[in-house]
């Protein structure tokens, strides 16, 4: 087995927060961060740190995510924070904010953030649900993608492959390191 079942289920579970599910009133950084940590553990397995006030700061003067009102976050600064924490690892800064700018282009902010969150657990499900068959062949689902979602629907796909890779490697890795030991 390349990974550990119990690793699976848990990225399996990942379930994003929806925009209707954010704070209805504005927030601090600490607790922006709380929430971008919170949701985004199971894809960063064993990293201490997954954003930081630092990181959120450079995104707000480069001009990456709306600027805080009064040092107080709301629910756009959520979205994309969330939405830069998660592809930050498969596209630059640059890239993934002329994808959010060229969704808003046609919808608004709310369903488009929704629609990333669709689209990045249906991903997840289609290449983790595969390792709980524990056959000698993996088999991967087919892509049947719709032509107007087609860029968020290829990036957390994506994702998702890159993110089974990195699990692999580390689950690999954990061995070694108990052989070591």
């Amino acid at each position: 087995m390349l990974i550990s079942k119990e690793l699976v289920e848990e990225i399996l579970e990942m379930k994003l927060p929806r925009w209707d599910e954010f704070p209805n009133f504005d927030i601090y950084s600490d607790q922006l961060i709380n929430i971008v940590e919170d949701s985004c553990k199971p894809i960063y397995i064993d990293k201490e740190r997954i954003i930081t006030k630092s990181m959120v700061n450079n995104y707000v003067k480069l001009y990456r995510m709306p600027k805080p009102e009064k040092k107080k976050y709301g629910k756009v600064q959520i979205a994309y924070c969330l939405i830069l924490t998660i592809l930050k690892s498969v596209l630059t800064i640059d890239e993934i904010i002329d994808g959010i700018e060229l969704m808003s282009e046609n919808e608004r902010v709310e369903e488009n953030y929704d629609l990333f969150c669709d689209e990045f657990e249906r991903s997840i499900k289609e290449v983790f649900i595969p390792m709980l068959d524990y056959t000698d062949e993996y088999h991967v689902a087919e892509l049947n993608l719709d032509r107007k979602n087609l860029g968020v629907a290829l990036i957390c796909k994506s994702l998702s492959y890159k993110l089974l890779i990195e699990l692999i490697l580390y689950e690999r890795n954990q061995g070694k390191d108990k052989i070591t030991q």
